[in-house]
């Protein structure tokens, strides 16, 4: 599960210590003999058609001031009566950033129809020409430059991020985008900018909406936003709003019911009718900025889970309500994947849980929690394999979100009765985050190395934040159940 600002959001599945068509006016008709019957030789036009040229330059810039659109489309369908494809970013003309470029000079075209008429068009004089010369060389001294003493620093980041996304290692993109902005130099350009939506696109696809909010507001003005080339950056502000949005609603809804010394005493049934109910409010009644009617349903339906689980409903019960998420239209993978793999295989459903691995490691191979929850197959099947556990959390352990790894590694490790390796990686997934079932862990190791310094460390820190010891780890500590006990209850402390 990825983090859409987990601290508020809550996603992971432990439990956290507190923390376009085209609509423009359609210039005039011209034949194309009329738009470039003119002497290559030519550099002037005679008086009345300058005035004429330059009287549509002044009035098409005055309608782009104005917001104008240019209709170049007879309809809604195309030539063969097919509807028209739908346009991203990229399709977008680089000169006016409002229409389509033209690819009938080909695919890498940058300008529309009507930016290469006026180009064509505006009449260029001797003075001009100078310019243009002087301004040459000038551009090319400014890329010499740029290319020997930055290149290396910014746009071979970008070139680097855009191939390892689109080899399915979204982990290093997003590094190699947090390079590329860090040493990007001057004001952002338009490569730069296209660097930022995919960027942005990545942290979102991968549910970091925080930073997706953080870089589209450090980098696109409002005006910007409103451009139909920017639709795609738009649409992922108005669904990070909305998620905020969801989420406080959700949790003026279960705060009040599940804030208790102990939930599992809870009857859900209530909190769920009322998180129900917010499937019909309108959002905008309390925030008019929300671009939406409704809340997000799938949000509402997987924080339906949460307090299945936390009111302690049984693992199959919890299984079928993230399957019912994962089914409905619109659900984000980042937000189920990894707890429906998990679930599965803790219940033992070793197809499932393959299943929806090869779906997450498909999308983002270097995920390291699909790695984790995967590995818990050969944990609760039949003939458990700590090796084979190990195997497959090295595979996917890395440097980003790694504190289950390192937990369920040490899981492997008393498996195995290596409890001094055991004890090495519960440190590292405590030192990464705090969470009860790491907590929990670490202490249980700590206990199996007879560590009472950092088991009473442990202790005082829970105490410090109104959390106690678990009983089944204090019952290990007194010697009144055996390890294995923790270590194969799929929904105990350390499941």
């Amino acid at each position: 599960m990825n983090d859409f600002d987990e601290k508020r959001l809550g996603m992971e599945e432990e439990n956290e210590m507190p923390d376009e068509t085209q609509t423009q006016d359609t210039l005039p008709e011209q034949t194309e003999d009329e738009l470039f019957d003119e002497k290559e030789n030519e550099s002037t036009l005679p008086e009345d058609a300058l005035e004429q040229e330059l009287e549509q330059i002044r009035d098409m810039f005055q309608r782009s001031l104005d917001g104008e659109e240019i209709d170049s489309s007879d309809g809604e369908d195309g030539a063969d009566g097919e509807p028209e494809r739908e346009y991203t970013e990229e399709d977008f003309c680089e000169c006016c950033g409002e229409n389509i470029r033209d690819y009938s000079k080909g695919d890498d075209y940058p300008y529309c129809e009507d930016c290469t008429r006026l180009m064509k068009k505006t009449p260029i004089g001797f003075k001009g020409i100078l310019v243009i010369l002087i301004a040459l060389v000038i551009a090319g001294l400014s890329t010499y430059i740029t290319i020997t003493k930055y290149s290396s620093e910014a746009d071979l980041y970008a070139l680097e991020a855009q191939s390892l996304a689109d080899s399915g290692k979204l982990n290093s993109a997003l590094n190699s985008y947090i390079s590329y902005f860090s040493s990007y130099q001057g004001k952002m350009d338009y490569v730069g900018k296209k660097a930022a939506i995919r960027a942005a696109k990545l942290y979102a696809a991968c549910g970091y909406f925080s930073d997706a909010h953080d870089l589209i507001s450090n980098v696109f003005t409002e005006e910007e936003l409103s451009k139909k080339m920017y639709a795609g950056v738009k649409g992922i502000e108005d669904e990070y709003a909305l998620l905020n949005a969801t989420y406080d609603a959700v949790y003026s809804v279960i705060s009040e019911s599940l804030n208790v010394a102990d939930p599992t005493k809870v009857d859900p049934a209530p909190v769920l009718k009322q998180l129900d109910a917010l499937k019909t409010a309108d959002p905008r009644e309390k925030d008019e900025s929300i671009n939406a009617e409704k809340y997000s349903e799938f949000f509402i339906e997987y924080y339906k889970y949460m307090v299945l689980a936390s009111t302690g409903a049984s693992l199959e019960k919890q299984y079928e309500q993230v399957k019912k998420v994962a089914d409905m239209d619109g659900a984000e993978l980042w937000a189920y994947g990894g707890t429906l793999c998990s679930l599965a295989a803790k219940l033992g459903k070793e197809e499932e849980a393959k299943q929806i691995f090869d779906k997450i490691i498909a999308f983002n191979s270097e995920d390291p929690s699909a790695y984790a929850n995967y590995a818990n197959v050969y944990r609760f099947c039949e003939k458990p394999d700590p090796d084979k556990m190990i195997e497959i959390i090295n595979k996917g352990l890395n440097d980003s979100n790694a504190a289950e790894s390192y937990r369920l590694l040490a899981v492997a490790y008393l498996m195995k009765g290596d409890y001094e390796k055991a004890f090495e990686c519960s440190t590292s997934s405590y030192n990464s985050s705090y969470t009860l079932q790491g907590i929990y862990t670490h202490a249980v190791c700590a206990v199996m190395n007879k560590d009472e310094e950092t088991y009473e460390s442990i202790e005082q820190m829970l105490a410090y934040y109104g959390y106690s010891m678990s009983d089944s780890v204090k019952k290990l500590k007194d010697g009144k159940i055996k390890l294995d006990k923790l270590i194969y209850d799929a929904e105990g402390e350390l499941a």
